[in-house]
């Protein structure tokens, strides 16, 4: 075998790797489950921090992630991923203080029914 079939060989199989990648990396991305975007009207007169954790079928729960901060007397839209429609998220709102003001565990029928909308009342 002389070197230009030996490179061109070599080519082939790198081409096959970057096209299998593409296809391996494509199929991940299309199977997660898209961001649900949740709307949040704050009527309080402070600013209030978005947390949410996933809540596992024993009740436990992951780690809090930090989704921002809503602006006092404001709506804001905050994209939230669920993975399908029984997955449950704890959705807590504190205030500047870290103190939970809301509490509540929703799945994406959950916040269908309540237009994708959560008020946090004064």
């Amino acid at each position: 075998m002389n070197k230009y079939e030996q490179m061109r060989r070599f080519n082939f199989k790198l081409l096959s790797l970057a096209l299998l990648s593409i296809f391996v990396i494509s199929f991940v991305v299309m199977s997660c489950e898209p961001e649900t975007k949740v709307t949040f009207q704050n009527q309080r007169n402070e600013d209030l921090d978005v947390f949410v954790a996933s809540v596992r079928r024993d009740g436990s729960i992951d780690g809090f992630v930090d989704y921002g901060t809503i602006p006092s007397q404001t709506t804001k839209t905050i994209y939230i991923t669920f993975l399908g429609d029984e997955w449950v998220n704890r959705i807590e709102i504190r205030d500047t203080l870290g103190k939970v003001v809301f509490s509540h565990d929703y799945n994406r029928p959950d916040l269908e029914k309540i237009g994708w909308k959560i008020t946090i009342p004064p």
